[in-house]
């Protein structure tokens, strides 16, 4: 029995292979495949990569085989970056993507990852993650729920599921796919040397997937797990990554040294606030843009150093640094605008800095409208003899 589901290819729909590495699924492969053939995108090739397992697995691999724009290879079992790696080498779409066995997709997930990547023009994209239990309940814990953006500096963690991650075929050739050494923890491993290089994935809009918390899987096995990452992956996110070899200088000595560059850039920032303050308007401080957008992002970080900086400048609170500061803000703004353009800035879900900087300022400018609003209405009622109107029989 064939499975027929989006038949019509859009002429302008770019071409997507979908890798799923497959070990001891069972029957949840055959979900799992629905929900990519289901999706509102039909320039699509399904990569099935049987590893075995059992014949429950097995059955279910014959059975989806049979699928329209399903192909299955068979290999010994390894381990899952083995098993991309040989769907990456099969795949023959412009753009790839990668879904466990176990897993499902959102409906219209493919649609809003591409629709992001063209409209952004980026190579890289992913989405939110729900976290479900074998029945499929939501535990109420979405992956990426607060992240508009990935940059390097997000990777002292894994932020981003492998599984609504779709990336342009020719970054896995230029990052080398997955490693098949580590035994564990290869989607961070991939993801942090795919963001070393400078680059920014951008979040699709709506939900992607939904990750089948299992205690029987390989991922939940927390007692090694744990020291195989620290091993493999976190050791090198904090040191030279060899295998990086498009790595930009910001990043090639790891997140710690990252973080240095980020310090260096805001200070350069508070030099720039200050040659504005003095009456002149800074140079371009050619940042790149991945350390930019980090720090942009973070409120408090935006906040401490334009806020501290005027205040300092002033020698007062910034409530009362506030009437200078208004008529510059078009100014400080552009000190932005140098290094990131407003398109940019829109690409990545990011507010305006003109705008940035009157939030700022907002939280103190609603206490002083209120006070002034205070006065004036008791002036009012002292010196105008404004009285409460009576109340009509």
């Amino acid at each position: 029995m064939q499975y027929h589901a989006n038949a019509a290819t859009a002429p302008s729909e770019p071409s997507v292979s979908v890798v799923v590495p497959c070990y001891k699924s069972g029957r949840l492969l055959e979900d799992a495949v629905r929900s990519i053939l289901d999706q509102n995108y039909s320039n699509v090739q399904v990569v099935i990569v049987s590893q075995g397992g059992d014949w429950e697995t097995e059955s279910a691999v014959r059975k989806v085989a049979n699928w329209d724009k399903v192909e299955v290879i068979e290999r010994p079992k390894k381990n899952a970056a083995a098993a991309r790696n040989a769907g990456i080498r099969h795949s023959r779409g412009r753009y790839v993507a990668f879904l466990d066995a176990d897993d499902l997709w959102e409906p219209g997930f493919l649609q809003s990852a591409i629709g992001t990547l063209l409209t952004t023009g980026s190579d890289c994209v992913f989405g939110e993650t729900e976290i479900v239990n074998e029945r499929l309940e939501r535990l109420g814990y979405r992956l990426s729920r607060d992240l508009p953006f990935a940059t390097f500096l997000d990777f002292s963690e894994c932020p981003v599921h492998v599984n609504t991650l779709v990336v342009a075929n020719p970054v896995l050739e230029e990052i080398g796919g997955f490693d098949e050494e580590l035994p564990s923890g290869e989607d961070w491993d991939f993801l942090q040397r795919l963001t070393r290089t400078g680059r920014v994935l951008v979040k699709a809009k709506g939900a992607a997937a939904l990750y089948r918390f299992n205690r029987k899987s390989t991922t939940a096995a927390y007692d090694d797990y744990s020291r195989k990452l620290i091993e493999g992956v976190l050791e090198r996110a904090f040191s030279i990554d060899e295998r990086c070899v498009t790595a930009v200088n910001e990043f090639k000595y790891g997140i710690g040294r990252a973080h240095y560059h980020l310090e260096a850039f805001a200070r350069r920032i508070q030099v720039g606030i200050w040659t504005v303050l003095e009456g002149h308007m800074p140079t371009g401080l050619a940042t790149p843009k991945a350390l930019l957008l980090h720090w942009y992002r973070h409120h408090n970080a935006f906040e401490s150093v334009f806020g501290g900086t005027i205040s300092r400048y002033y020698r007062v609170p910034l409530r009362k640094a506030r009437p200078f500061v208004l008529p510059l803000i078009p100014t400080l703004a552009e000190i932005i605008e140098q290094e990131i353009s407003r398109e940019e800035l829109n690409r990545y879900g990011l507010v305006p800095p003109k705008r940035r900087l009157e939030m700022v300022l907002e939280p103190e400018l609603t206490k002083d409208v209120r006070r002034v609003l205070g006065y004036m209405n008791k002036a009012k009622r002292k010196y105008l003899g404004f009285r409460k109107a009576p109340e009509r029989a």
